[in-house]
């Protein structure tokens, strides 16, 4: 099983656009934050949303 990416599952779980993840991913490499924490520096996430997207993405590992 593959297991999606934190950028992947903001995504197709409808938190973010691919356009805001890609404005993201470019502030995200400006820095040392994760993409997350760039996230919602942007507006783009509230720290539930990443938390919630952060369980999701544990699921995902344990498959």
């Amino acid at each position: 099983m593959t297991h999606r990416r934190i950028g992947e599952i903001m995504v197709d779980e409808g938190f973010i656009t691919a356009e805001q993840l890609e404005v993201a991913l470019k502030e995200q490499k400006k820095g040392v934050e994760r993409l997350g924490e760039a996230a919602i520096r942007l507006g783009f996430l509230t720290r539930i949303q990443r938390d919630e997207i952060v369980k999701v993405q544990m699921e995902d590992m344990a498959g």
